[in-house]
């Protein structure tokens, strides 16, 4: 997790605030995609605010109330964690930007890395209804899950009732630096399949080759 977005949640509420209100609020300057700012991310902060407001009040906290945050803030933190790599490298974002966001050491000089050569290494879980879960490691050491020289990894997958013809075609996409990835589906995908691939991002650029193109049903 990048170090501007904590783990802790009353940590985490505050730099989410921060961020994704900056975003909003400087999308067009800094050339950030409009779309996904309204029809993703807005989205998904309202329903941590609301969330983290039920959870807050004692009179309303419950079992239940515990389990959305936590499945809400699983969702919405990989949208901060695109931000935050954005940011980092954004040409229209200054250094006192960076810094009011929380975001350390921008532009920070580091020894130039090759990405990896292999693909990371996957594991698909299907044994919560409605959602797939992607743990990912480093396939030469059982000891890491991010090898030297990856700051992360990148997902591309889509639900298809046919095989894409074209790997490039795959429609969404996410980035996470520490595993897993969870995905969330309604009722009405249940039975179909997902096309997933995998590959590291590198530390300063470039990235390791695609992994197959794999198959899961979502359950």
């Amino acid at each position: 997790m990048s170090t501007a977005i904590p783990s802790k949640d009353f940590e985490f509420n505050l730099a989410q605030e921060i961020i994704s209100s900056t975003a909003d609020k400087n999308a067009k300057k800094w050339e950030l995609d409009r779309d996904w700012i309204d029809n993703v991310l807005l989205p998904k902060k309202k329903q941590w605010k609301e969330a983290w407001s039920a959870y807050e009040n004692l009179d309303t906290r419950t079992p239940l109330v515990v389990f959305t945050k936590s499945v809400i803030k699983k969702e919405y933190e990989p949208l901060l964690e695109i931000l935050v790599c954005n940011f980092e490298t954004n040409i229209h974002v200054t250094n006192k930007d960076r810094r009011e966001m929380g975001i350390l050491n921008p532009f920070k000089k580091r020894k130039l890395v090759p990405p990896p050569e292999l693909h990371p290494g996957f594991i698909i879980g299907t044994s919560i209804v409605r959602s797939v879960t992607i743990h990912f490691f480093d396939k030469e050491s059982q000891l890491s899950h991010r090898p030297h020289g990856a700051s992360g990894v990148e997902l591309q997958w889509e639900v298809r009732d046919n095989p894409p013809e074209d790997a490039d075609n795959l429609m969404s996409s996410a980035f996470r630096k520490r595993p897993p990835f969870v995905l969330y589906f309604e009722e009405k995908d249940r039975g179909r399949t997902i096309y997933l691939r995998l590959r590291w991002k590198g530390n300063t650029d470039g990235y390791s080759p695609w992994s197959e193109i794999v198959t899961a049903i979502i359950p």
